[in-house]
């Protein structure tokens, strides 16, 4: 089936890829900076033009589990939820990477491949606002990016 957004110009896809893109925003990417790289599912958690973002993993890695601070910081994503996953996974708001992907980056991908970019539930949403408050291991400033921009 021919996709109806190809016929459309690219200044006009643009246009709306801004308008789609922010906090909540999950992509399918591939990560650099994972070791080893890889493509991985990401979700916004603050708007900007370097936003803040964090990985969807399918298990807590087991020196997180160890670590009571950042086991606290894992948002547990059901399957029943989003339709893009295979099994439960878990949102890492313990670790959150700035600069990674440009919000213009994140506008070409969601513009090229629309089907591969989703939103966090409101209960998700709500989830991490309540964790991101309430934790140590972020410094202020991103507590106040994340919970402004996450929260409704």
């Amino acid at each position: 089936m021919t996709r109806l957004g190809g016929h459309f110009p690219e200044d006009i896809r643009q246009s709306h890829a801004s308008r789609q893109i922010g906090a909540g925003s999950i992509f399918f990417v591939h990560c650099e900076f994972t070791t080893p790289p890889k493509c991985k599912y990401v979700a916004v958690l603050a708007d900007d033009q370097h936003p803040l973002i964090a990985l969807i993993n399918s298990e807590v890695h087991p020196y997180i589990q160890a670590r009571p601070r950042l086991l606290q910081l894992q948002v547990r994503m059901p399957e029943s939820d989003y339709a893009f996953l295979d099994h439960d996974s878990y949102l890492n708001c313990a670790s959150v990477f700035q600069g990674e992907f440009s919000r213009a980056e994140l506008e070409a991908i969601w513009s090229a491949t629309p089907d591969e970019c989703w939103e966090l539930t409101d209960t998700t949403r709500s989830r991490v606002v309540s964790v991101v408050n309430s934790t140590e291991v972020l410094s202020d400033a991103r507590k106040a990016s994340i919970i402004g921009d996450l929260s409704p």
